[in-house]
């Protein structure tokens, strides 16, 4: 990932910003990490469906998720409290764990993706994660297409999301 300046990126008398470190992941944050998607995804999304165990869902953290995105790790008080995954120009992953939602964690994240990939970014979001949509155009992206959902796992509608201006936003 590219080096950034993340020193005194959010400063605001009205929210409380959680005062955390950005780095990136290695190895050793799988388990830490497997633990905040599969809690922050239960708490998040509880209309997913588990299709995994999570002795599953550990290893796919380590050997695809870890070895094939760029992932920065949110750390406040020695551990993750949110992380971002980045393949390219695409955001793969973005969990923030309860007890951080609302403090500035995800909004840091998001921004040291962006700055990583350059200023565009596409996602994929759950058409129900209302929560998310919503933080998502907060930060300036827009819907360019919805799914049914048949190309994830999960069968779940999604929508696409992109921050770059060129793109016609769609009514979704």
């Amino acid at each position: 990932m590219r080096e950034q300046n993340r020193s005194a990126f959010f400063k605001s008398g009205y929210w409380t910003f959680m005062k955390t470190e950005l780095r990136n992941a290695g190895p050793d944050d799988a388990d830490a990490l497997t633990d905040l998607f599969v809690s922050a995804r239960r708490i998040a999304m509880p209309f997913l469906p588990d299709l995994h165990t999570y002795e599953e869902t550990r290893w796919w953290m380590e050997h695809i998720v870890l070895k094939t995105t760029d992932v920065i790790v949110a750390i406040s008080a020695g551990s993750p409290v949110g992380f971002a995954a980045l393949r390219d120009n695409h955001l793969e992953h973005l969990y923030v764990s309860l007890e951080a939602q609302g403090k500035g964690v995800g909004s840091q994240l998001l921004q040291s993706a962006k700055t990583a990939a350059g200023g565009t970014l596409s996602l994929y979001v759950f058409q129900k994660n209302d929560r998310a949509r919503h933080f998502y155009e907060k930060h300036g992206f827009h819907c360019a297409a919805l799914s049914d959902g048949s190309f994830n796992e999960e069968g779940e509608p999604d929508a696409i999301y992109l921050s770059d201006k060129t793109w016609e936003a769609k009514p979704c």
